[in-house]
Protein backbone atom coordinates (compact mmCIF):
# COMPACT_ATOMS: atom_id res chain seq x y z
CA UNK A 1 0.00 0.00 0.00
CA UNK A 2 1.10 3.65 0.44
CA UNK A 3 2.51 3.32 3.77
CA UNK A 4 5.15 0.97 1.53
CA UNK A 5 5.27 2.47 -1.59
CA UNK A 6 5.84 5.52 -0.83
CA UNK A 7 9.32 5.39 1.16
CA UNK A 8 10.12 3.18 -1.66
CA UNK A 9 9.79 6.25 -4.34
CA UNK A 10 11.58 8.20 -2.04
CA UNK A 11 14.74 6.44 -2.03
CA UNK A 12 14.44 6.46 -6.18
CA UNK A 13 12.03 3.49 -7.24
CA UNK A 14 9.45 3.60 -9.74
CA UNK A 15 6.16 1.83 -8.58
CA UNK A 16 3.25 0.68 -10.80
CA UNK A 17 0.70 -1.17 -9.19
CA UNK A 18 -2.99 -1.70 -9.86
CA UNK A 19 -5.00 -1.91 -7.03
CA UNK A 20 -9.24 -2.91 -6.23
CA UNK A 21 -10.00 0.14 -3.61
CA UNK A 22 -13.19 0.39 -1.46
CA UNK A 23 -14.97 3.86 -3.24
CA UNK A 24 -18.31 3.15 -1.22
CA UNK A 25 -19.88 0.43 0.81
CA UNK A 26 -20.28 -2.87 -1.16
CA UNK A 27 -18.30 -1.03 -3.78
CA UNK A 28 -14.97 -1.30 -5.48
CA UNK A 29 -12.85 0.17 -8.57
CA UNK A 30 -9.74 -0.70 -9.40
CA UNK A 31 -7.07 1.91 -10.04
CA UNK A 32 -3.81 1.82 -11.85
CA UNK A 33 -1.48 4.01 -9.66
CA UNK A 34 2.48 4.71 -10.27
CA UNK A 35 4.69 6.62 -8.23
CA UNK A 36 6.99 8.82 -10.24
CA UNK A 37 10.68 9.98 -7.86
CA UNK A 38 11.21 13.97 -8.73
CA UNK A 39 15.14 14.55 -8.65
CA UNK A 40 17.13 18.32 -7.78
CA UNK A 41 19.62 19.24 -9.92
CA UNK A 42 22.58 17.02 -7.96
CA UNK A 43 20.34 13.77 -8.78
CA UNK A 44 18.46 13.56 -5.48
CA UNK A 45 15.06 12.43 -4.84
CA UNK A 46 13.26 15.82 -4.02
CA UNK A 47 9.82 14.04 -3.93
CA UNK A 48 7.39 11.75 -5.34
CA UNK A 49 4.93 12.13 -8.28
CA UNK A 50 1.63 9.96 -7.76
CA UNK A 51 -1.02 9.35 -10.61
CA UNK A 52 -4.04 7.27 -10.25
CA UNK A 53 -5.81 5.93 -13.35
CA UNK A 54 -9.45 4.25 -12.82
CA UNK A 55 -8.99 1.21 -14.84
CA UNK A 56 -12.21 -0.70 -13.33
CA UNK A 57 -13.61 -1.34 -16.75
CA UNK A 58 -10.73 -3.06 -18.18
CA UNK A 59 -9.81 -5.14 -15.23
CA UNK A 60 -13.31 -6.48 -15.24
CA UNK A 61 -13.52 -7.72 -18.77
CA UNK A 62 -10.05 -8.70 -18.24
CA UNK A 63 -10.85 -11.23 -15.39
CA UNK A 64 -14.03 -12.09 -17.51
CA UNK A 65 -11.66 -12.84 -20.43
CA UNK A 66 -9.83 -15.06 -18.59
CA UNK A 67 -12.46 -17.81 -17.43
CA UNK A 68 -15.45 -17.59 -19.33
CA UNK A 69 -15.54 -18.56 -23.67
CA UNK A 70 -18.42 -16.83 -23.66
CA UNK A 71 -18.56 -14.36 -27.20
CA UNK A 72 -18.51 -10.83 -25.72
CA UNK A 73 -19.07 -9.51 -29.04
CA UNK A 74 -22.00 -6.65 -27.64
CA UNK A 75 -19.62 -6.22 -24.85
CA UNK A 76 -16.35 -5.91 -26.67
CA UNK A 77 -18.05 -3.49 -28.84
CA UNK A 78 -18.34 -1.31 -26.19
CA UNK A 79 -15.44 -0.89 -25.25
CA UNK A 80 -12.49 1.37 -26.77
CA UNK A 81 -10.00 -1.16 -26.56
CA UNK A 82 -9.28 -3.98 -29.28
CA UNK A 83 -9.90 -7.81 -28.78
CA UNK A 84 -8.77 -10.99 -30.71
CA UNK A 85 -9.53 -14.80 -29.93
CA UNK A 86 -7.33 -16.95 -31.35
CA UNK A 87 -7.52 -21.28 -31.18
CA UNK A 88 -4.30 -23.25 -30.90
CA UNK A 89 -3.48 -23.35 -34.42
CA UNK A 90 -2.89 -18.91 -34.07
CA UNK A 91 -6.17 -18.49 -36.36
CA UNK A 92 -8.54 -15.54 -35.39
CA UNK A 93 -11.99 -16.92 -33.83
CA UNK A 94 -13.58 -13.63 -33.40
CA UNK A 95 -12.66 -9.91 -32.94
CA UNK A 96 -14.67 -6.55 -31.77
CA UNK A 97 -14.99 -3.63 -34.44
CA UNK A 98 -11.80 -1.67 -32.46
CA UNK A 99 -9.70 -4.32 -33.70
CA UNK A 100 -10.67 -4.16 -37.24
CA UNK A 101 -10.61 -0.53 -37.38
CA UNK A 102 -6.93 -0.55 -36.04
CA UNK A 103 -5.54 -3.22 -38.01
CA UNK A 104 -6.99 -1.76 -41.09
CA UNK A 105 -5.65 1.82 -40.08
CA UNK A 106 -2.29 0.66 -39.23
CA UNK A 107 -1.26 -2.23 -40.98
CA UNK A 108 -3.87 -1.53 -44.06
CA UNK A 109 -5.23 -4.88 -43.90
CA UNK A 110 -8.50 -6.32 -42.99
CA UNK A 111 -9.16 -8.17 -40.13
CA UNK A 112 -10.63 -11.81 -40.84
CA UNK A 113 -12.29 -14.51 -38.68
CA UNK A 114 -10.22 -18.10 -39.80
CA UNK A 115 -7.30 -16.06 -41.00
CA UNK A 116 -3.80 -17.00 -39.23
CA UNK A 117 -1.74 -14.60 -37.16
CA UNK A 118 0.89 -14.78 -38.92
CA UNK A 119 -0.77 -13.11 -41.91
CA UNK A 120 -0.88 -9.70 -39.99
CA UNK A 121 2.83 -9.77 -38.31
CA UNK A 122 6.22 -8.40 -40.02
CA UNK A 123 9.33 -10.39 -40.26
CA UNK A 124 10.90 -8.45 -37.24
CA UNK A 125 8.32 -9.40 -34.92
CA UNK A 126 7.06 -12.70 -35.36
CA UNK A 127 9.30 -14.56 -34.18
CA UNK A 128 8.69 -12.35 -30.38
CA UNK A 129 5.04 -12.66 -30.95
CA UNK A 130 4.76 -16.95 -32.00
CA UNK A 131 7.34 -16.96 -28.96
CA UNK A 132 4.95 -14.88 -26.67
CA UNK A 133 1.32 -17.14 -27.97
CA UNK A 134 3.29 -20.44 -26.73
CA UNK A 135 3.83 -18.78 -23.06
CA UNK A 136 0.32 -17.82 -23.19
CA UNK A 137 -1.12 -21.45 -23.97
CA UNK A 138 1.36 -22.60 -21.22
CA UNK A 139 -0.69 -21.00 -18.77
CA UNK A 140 0.89 -17.75 -18.56
CA UNK A 141 -0.04 -13.96 -19.64
CA UNK A 142 2.05 -11.63 -21.33
CA UNK A 143 2.28 -7.66 -21.48
CA UNK A 144 3.98 -5.96 -23.74
CA UNK A 145 4.36 -1.99 -25.56
CA UNK A 146 5.23 -2.05 -28.83
CA UNK A 147 5.66 1.08 -31.31
CA UNK A 148 4.19 0.36 -34.55
CA UNK A 149 5.53 2.44 -37.78
CA UNK A 150 3.42 2.70 -41.44
CA UNK A 151 3.20 5.01 -44.16
CA UNK A 152 5.46 7.63 -42.13
CA UNK A 153 3.31 7.54 -38.85
CA UNK A 154 4.05 6.05 -35.50
CA UNK A 155 1.59 4.70 -33.02
CA UNK A 156 2.03 3.05 -29.77
CA UNK A 157 -0.17 -0.27 -28.86
CA UNK A 158 -0.19 -2.16 -25.38
CA UNK A 159 -0.39 -5.72 -25.73
CA UNK A 160 -2.31 -8.07 -23.42
CA UNK A 161 -2.25 -11.77 -24.09
CA UNK A 162 -4.59 -14.15 -21.77
CA UNK A 163 -4.85 -17.73 -21.85
CA UNK A 164 -8.99 -18.67 -22.14
CA UNK A 165 -10.21 -22.02 -20.41
CA UNK A 166 -12.74 -23.90 -20.96
CA UNK A 167 -15.06 -25.56 -18.63
CA UNK A 168 -12.63 -28.40 -18.08
CA UNK A 169 -10.20 -25.91 -16.79
CA UNK A 170 -7.99 -26.61 -20.37
CA UNK A 171 -6.42 -23.86 -22.13
CA UNK A 172 -7.99 -23.47 -25.56
CA UNK A 173 -7.74 -20.24 -26.73
CA UNK A 174 -5.72 -16.71 -26.98
CA UNK A 175 -7.41 -13.69 -25.57
CA UNK A 176 -5.47 -9.92 -27.21
CA UNK A 177 -6.44 -6.95 -25.95
CA UNK A 178 -5.27 -4.14 -27.82
CA UNK A 179 -5.07 -0.52 -26.14
CA UNK A 180 -3.39 2.54 -28.36
CA UNK A 181 -1.30 4.42 -26.20
CA UNK A 182 -0.05 6.86 -28.25
CA UNK A 183 -1.64 9.64 -26.28
CA UNK A 184 -0.01 8.18 -23.37
CA UNK A 185 3.12 8.05 -24.28
CA UNK A 186 3.02 11.46 -26.08
CA UNK A 187 2.08 12.79 -22.04
CA UNK A 188 4.71 10.79 -20.44
CA UNK A 189 7.60 11.84 -22.52
CA UNK A 190 6.69 15.43 -21.73
CA UNK A 191 6.10 14.60 -18.04
CA UNK A 192 10.31 13.19 -18.51
CA UNK A 193 10.63 16.97 -20.26
CA UNK A 194 8.90 18.65 -16.90
CA UNK A 195 10.56 16.41 -14.70
CA UNK A 196 13.91 18.04 -16.57
CA UNK A 197 12.85 21.68 -15.92
CA UNK A 198 11.34 20.91 -12.78
CA UNK A 199 14.53 21.59 -11.12
CA UNK A 200 15.23 24.92 -13.28
CA UNK A 201 11.82 26.87 -11.83
CA UNK A 202 8.28 26.72 -11.54
CA UNK A 203 6.77 24.54 -14.25
CA UNK A 204 3.54 22.95 -15.05
CA UNK A 205 3.73 18.98 -13.57
CA UNK A 206 1.16 16.57 -13.67
CA UNK A 207 -1.10 16.43 -10.43
CA UNK A 208 0.55 17.58 -7.06
CA UNK A 209 3.96 16.61 -5.56
CA UNK A 210 3.91 16.56 -1.57
CA UNK A 211 7.52 16.14 0.09
CA UNK A 212 8.75 14.35 2.68
CA UNK A 213 10.21 17.49 4.84
CA UNK A 214 7.00 19.35 4.66
CA UNK A 215 4.12 17.27 3.98
CA UNK A 216 2.32 20.00 1.80
CA UNK A 217 1.69 20.33 -1.70
CA UNK A 218 4.62 22.30 -3.53
CA UNK A 219 3.52 21.79 -7.27
CA UNK A 220 0.49 20.95 -8.89
CA UNK A 221 -0.30 21.54 -12.90
CA UNK A 222 -2.69 23.90 -14.51
CA UNK A 223 -5.13 20.94 -15.16
CA UNK A 224 -5.91 20.20 -11.30
CA UNK A 225 -8.66 22.68 -12.32
CA UNK A 226 -10.71 20.83 -14.66
CA UNK A 227 -10.09 17.32 -12.73
CA UNK A 228 -10.80 18.72 -9.47
CA UNK A 229 -11.81 22.01 -9.52
CA UNK A 230 -9.14 24.12 -7.31
CA UNK A 231 -7.20 26.94 -8.48
CA UNK A 232 -4.03 26.57 -8.52
CA UNK A 233 -3.73 29.17 -6.02
CA UNK A 234 -5.79 26.85 -3.89
CA UNK A 235 -3.72 24.19 -3.29
CA UNK A 236 -0.22 25.22 -3.25
CA UNK A 237 1.50 25.31 0.10
CA UNK A 238 -1.42 23.90 1.91
CA UNK A 239 -1.46 20.20 2.58
CA UNK A 240 -3.82 17.82 0.73
CA UNK A 241 -6.08 17.63 3.41
CA UNK A 242 -6.71 21.14 3.84
CA UNK A 243 -9.05 21.18 0.39
CA UNK A 244 -9.88 17.64 -0.22
CA UNK A 245 -13.99 17.38 0.39
CA UNK A 246 -14.87 15.40 2.88
CA UNK A 247 -15.87 12.71 0.56
CA UNK A 248 -12.92 12.60 -0.89
CA UNK A 249 -10.78 12.42 2.61
CA UNK A 250 -13.30 9.37 3.28
CA UNK A 251 -12.07 7.84 -0.38
CA UNK A 252 -8.84 8.56 0.90
CA UNK A 253 -8.47 7.08 4.15
CA UNK A 254 -9.86 3.66 2.23
CA UNK A 255 -7.29 3.80 0.18
CA UNK A 256 -4.23 4.25 2.76
CA UNK A 257 -5.04 1.46 4.60
CA UNK A 258 -5.43 -0.62 1.96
Amino acid sequence: GYANNFPKALSGEYIEIEREIIVAPNTTRWYNIKYYPIYTAENEVRGVLFSSVDIDARKRYEEELQTSNNKLIAILNSINDGYVLLDENYDVVLFNKKAAIDTQGVLGKDLLEGSNVKDYLSENNAPRVLKYLSVVFAGKVVDYEEEIRNNGQSRWFQFRFFPVKNSEDKIYAVAIVISDISELKKNFHNLLIERKLFNQGPVVAFKWTSFKESSITKYVSSNITDVFGYEVEEVLGKSFLDFLHPEDLKWLGNFVLN
